[in-house]
């Protein structure tokens, strides 16, 4: 699989490419196919990573693991690498080139989008939220929150989502 570390700036080329080339303005021509170019050779310039059949496998398991228990707050990774079959170090590597982050990243990128929907529905204080997604406390929450979203979860905005 490619993965594409810039989408959006992708996306704004294509956008570009096809405005220009409906336009049909003087040197439209030119344009496109130098706008065209420019979009290849944002591809070429990606790492170019394949997974094996095995290390697919690896992280289809590692995937599954993450999303069926992150929000428990004993999650390990060391019980993660496991379920994955691989030791620590090789499969943070594999992780990262396969998912473009961490594997703490996307734990914590999980935990926070599951909390921005529980914060929406106003059922639950924020210290529960916190132990609903798996943080130790809700200070930590907080400013890991924070720190992701730029709100305090007290203040994350219903229709931020």
């Amino acid at each position: 699989a490619i993965g594409l570390l810039n989408c959006e700036s992708l996306k704004d080329k294509f956008i570009k490419l096809f405005d220009t080339w409906q336009k049909k303005s003087v040197g439209y021509y030119a344009s496109s196919m130098m706008i065209f170019y420019d979009i290849i050779s944002s591809f070429q310039k990606q790492q170019h990573f394949y997974l094996s059949g095995t290390q697919k496998e690896h992280m289809q398991k590692a995937h599954e693991y993450i999303v069926g228990n992150y929000k428990n707050p004993d999650f390990s990774y060391k019980k993660l690498c496991h379920a994955a079959g691989l030791e620590y170090a090789y499969f943070s590597e594999l992780f990262k080139k396969t998912f473009k982050m961490s594997p703490v990243r996307f734990v914590t990128k999980l935990r926070i989008d599951y909390a921005k929907e529980l914060l929406v529905t106003n059922r639950y204080p924020v210290s529960e939220i916190a132990e609903m997604c798996g943080f130790s406390n809700a200070y930590y929450f907080s400013n890991v929150f924070k720190k992701q979203t730029g709100f305090s979860p007290s203040q994350y905005p219903i229709d931020y989502i």
